[in-house]
């Protein structure tokens, strides 16, 4: 692929937008500070690299192997090639000219998509998912809904049940009364009338 040169501050931007790991962009943002003005002369060493990022020594060798076949790095001198130990490879911030190659990238406000509001009469409206939404499940128009509210009051004709002794009429006089052993109350009928003296049976 066609690599370009890019400056430290453009070349972070980008980077920040690419789906790498976190090993592998804290790798590169490290790789970004031992750069030059112009993203040429980078080479901290791996040593320097193991130490600055707490990682291991195969996490950041793999973190640079995928930085170059990316194209976000290129080698320019391999130092362990040489035959000289302790000489550090030199990379130079690149990018390629088409970013296809990383997949699906942040957009530029290195912001994730707002989640899509459905509300209203939807029923028959294509909703457009994106990212890692795909593959969650997405409730359908059809699905049965369970419902939750209070169930229709009782039919008519339907007996109730009370706490107390219900009221029933003499055979004898027709009138209404309560078993003897249920203190009165507001609702139980008396033979007292409003005003009246109370009458004592002789």
């Amino acid at each position: 692929m066609e690599l370009n040169g890019t400056d430290p501050y453009t070349w972070r931007r980008l980077v920040r937008r690419v789906r790498l790991g976190p090993s592998v962009k804290l790798v590169a943002s490290m790789l970004a500070d031992y750069a030059n003005v112009d993203g040429t002369s980078v080479r901290p060493g791996n040593d320097r690299l193991v130490a600055v990022t707490e990682l291991s020594d195969a996490t950041v060798r793999r973190a640079l192997k995928k930085l170059r076949e990316l194209g976000l790095i290129e080698r320019v001198f391999a130092g362990s090639r040489t035959g000289r130990k302790g000489l550090a490879d030199v990379y130079r911030l690149t990018y390629p000219d088409e970013l296809d190659a990383y997949g699906e990238l942040l957009p530029p406000d290195e912001l994730p998509p707002a989640p899509v509001a459905v509300t209203g009469d939807t029923a028959g409206t294509p909703v457009t998912v994106t990212g890692d939404d795909v593959d969650k499940p997405v409730d359908n128009p059809g699905t049965p809904v369970a419902v939750t509210a209070d169930p229709d009051p009782d039919p008519p004709g339907t007996p109730v049940t009370d706490d107390q002794p219900p009221v029933t009429d003499d055979r004898n006089t027709g009138h209404q009364y309560r078993p003897p052993n249920q203190a009165p109350n507001q609702y139980t009928p008396t033979n007292k009338h409003s005003g009246c003296p109370d009458v004592v049976a002789e």
